[in-house]
């Protein structure tokens, strides 16, 4: 894939050191959004940016990672959606990868470490929007997901669980498979959150022993 913008620690670069703690143990967080350039007021926008921010904060505070400033993290969307803008991007999806840093080998770290902070730009992909009309097929998954009190509700590098779940269909019958906990719970999709609708009253999944608090999740609870 060549056609990306990659931002590592503030500098245009596309590699990171063998020795970064998030390759080694997926010791990291990240955090996916959309931006789109609004050339009418010859800016762009990042959709629930502050939000994204919000969980960052918090997952890295629950991780014990060095969270980077606001400032930093803006400075850096900035860089990348302009250079993304000269790129001849027009929209697309913003990706976030901050893992502990460079570190030796052992899962101890040093508590001076420095985190090694990724931004990630892509051009938008289009998809087939009537799905919002038709609705969509799911599957549920052989591979059941990881439960960690800890770690339940965060965006971190151990996604393991839905690369493996993700893996046991090839075609586009289906849009996305449910995941169950050990005891048969549904709990999330792969790459979504799901709800009910009940005699009108919205119900979803309990996520305190797994699975991602996605942003729109909040929102629609909201």
């Amino acid at each position: 894939m060549d056609n990306y913008v990659s931002l590592i620690n503030g500098k245009f670069l596309k590699t990171v050191s063998v020795l970064d703690r998030g390759l080694s143990y997926g010791d990291g967080l990240f955090e996916t959004m959309s931006w789109r350039h609004l050339r009418e007021l010859d800016s762009f926008g990042v959709e629930f940016w502050n939000r994204h921010l919000k969980r960052l904060s918090a997952s890295s505070l629950k991780m014990k990672i060095k969270m980077p400033s606001k400032e930093i993290l803006n400075n850096y969307k900035d860089k990348i959606i302009k250079k993304s803008i000269n790129s001849g991007f027009n929209e697309g999806v913003l990706k976030i990868i901050i893992t502990r840093g460079v570190g030796g080998r052992g899962y101890k770290y040093e508590q001076d470490i420095e985190p090694t902070i990724i931004f990630l730009s892509f051009p938008k992909v289009k998809i087939d929007e009537s799905f919002f009309k038709k609705g969509v097929n799911l599957r549920f998954c052989k591979s059941p997901i990881f439960v960690n009190h800890q770690l339940s509700g965060i965006k971190h590098l151990n996604r393991i669980d839905s690369v493996l779940a993700r893996s046991e269909w090839r075609n586009k019958e289906f849009f996305d498979g449910v995941l169950l906990d050990d005891s048969k719970n549904m709990i999330d999709g792969t790459m979504t959150n799901i709800f009910f609708s009940k005699n009108n009253i919205l119900y979803t999944p309990d996520l305190k022993k797994s699975g991602i608090n996605g942003i729109m999740r909040q929102v629609v609870i909201e």
